[in-house]
């Protein structure tokens, strides 16, 4: 393995480009961690005589088919055998780093698993023309795992029935299948220390999340630890001290004390590991957590009050917007009917103005009536005094 004989301060940058940050994906990519992590943890018998070469990593082939980004989970290919005969079947690996449980896991699992049959079902076809619909055909068995770094117990549901309505009353109906939890945080470092073998290791590095965790990992794991990084390939042992670095930049050690660190590892000098850095006081750093916490409580109750202030002037200022608003439109409906009288007074105006001009016009016509009567009158009187006249 390559190592870093400069590990002073003038060197960072290489160590830097040397070590890495390593999911625990990275862990499940490698064959030999995952035969023994099917063989030792998953406790089905169909993984008891499996060997690396068994394993095939195939989640490179679902990406591109889903067309999604699948983030930190595994697809394997497993050759088993059964009654002298190999077969293939599929175990798919969900990754979850949270500290709290995501509940809609079953239903992520169930995507792949239509993923993989579908594309199962597309391969044998193309073999064999319609093998998919006859009546002989089988789909490869799926095993789900989720390996689970969280230290909060796992409380979610492992049976995807329990994500769908009344399954319950109507189960016949539903597709169910269940999922296996493997909890790092499930086993303690004294049962790791008993399997002994190196995906025990990888999760008791996983394990160490706090500085207790560190405490006790120093005080009964580091030496049993040591002799399996001694007696680990090469691609294993690099794993290892990527996830030490990992671990390393997590708590905070300073990078050239980290490269230091890790140069003890890569010397096979495990009882180096973590001697020159400070005793850890863990009510001390209790202390500091609960400091912290209550500050973040203070942070987040500050938050909270500024939240309901924020929200009641809000309010306020919706309830004075409503305000504005019904005074806005009592004052149109006064313009209104204050318009609605000045056009009924402007049409009773209108209309006297109309009977007194029709009044005047009947005047009018009624003098000039009575200057025709009379003229007549006087026309008639003239003729009946000529008649007169004349007899």
């Amino acid at each position: 393995m390559e190592n870093i004989k400069d590990y002073s301060s003038e060197n960072i940058s290489g160590a830097l480009q040397h070590y890495r940050d390593v999911s625990s994906m990275d862990i499940f990519k490698n064959k030999r961690l995952s035969c023994q992590f099917l063989r030792n943890y998953i406790n089905l018998s169909l993984f008891s005589d499996i060997e690396p070469d068994d394993i095939e990593d195939v989640t490179d082939h679902y990406k591109i088919y889903l067309g999604v980004k699948i983030e930190g989970d595994t697809i394997k290919k497993v050759r088993v055998y059964k009654n002298g005969q190999s077969q293939d079947i599929y175990v798919i690996s969900i990754i979850e780093h949270k500290s709290y449980v995501d509940y809609d896991v079953s239903m992520q699992i169930l995507h792949y698993m239509s993923a993989i049959w579908y594309e199962y079902a597309k391969e044998q076809d193309k073999i064999q023309a319609g093998v998919s619909k006859r009546k002989r055909f089988r789909y490869p068995l799926i095993i789900p795992v989720v390996y689970y770094e969280g230290k909060n117990p796992w409380t979610a549901d492992t049976h995807l029935k329990a994500r769908i309505e009344y399954s319950e009353l109507l189960a016949d109906y539903i597709p169910d299948y269940k999922y296996i939890v493997v909890p790092v945080h499930g086993y303690s470092n004294e049962e790791l220390i008993q399997r002994g073998d190196e995906i025990a290791a990888i999760m008791m590095i996983n394990k160490v999340q706090t500085a207790e965790d560190l405490t006790l990992f120093r005080e009964n794991a580091m030496e049993l630890v040591g002799i399996i990084f001694e007696n680990a390939p090469e691609d294993v042992q690099k794993l290892m001290m990527d996830m030490f670095w990992t671990l390393l930049m997590r708590i905070n050690v300073p990078v050239d004390e980290a490269v230091e660190i890790l140069h003890s590892m890569e010397e096979n000098d495990m009882g180096k590991l973590f001697a020159n850095m400070d005793p850890i006081d863990i009510q001390k750093e209790r202390a500091k957590t609960e400091a912290q916490r209550k500050l973040t409580e203070i942070e987040r109750m500050k938050t909270e009050e500024q939240k309901r202030l924020t929200e009641l002037e809000r309010t306020r200022t919706e309830e004075q917007r409503k305000l504005t608003e019904l005074e806005r439109r009592r004052a149109e409906e006064e313009r209104q009917r204050a318009e609605e009288e000045r056009q009924r007074a402007e049409e009773e105006k209108q209309r006297a103005e109309e009977q007194s001009l029709r009044a005047q016009k009947a005047e009018k016509e009624l003098a000039e009536a009575r200057q025709l009567i009379e003229e007549l009158t006087k026309k008639a009187s003239s003729i009946s005094d000529r008649v007169a006249n004349k007899k």
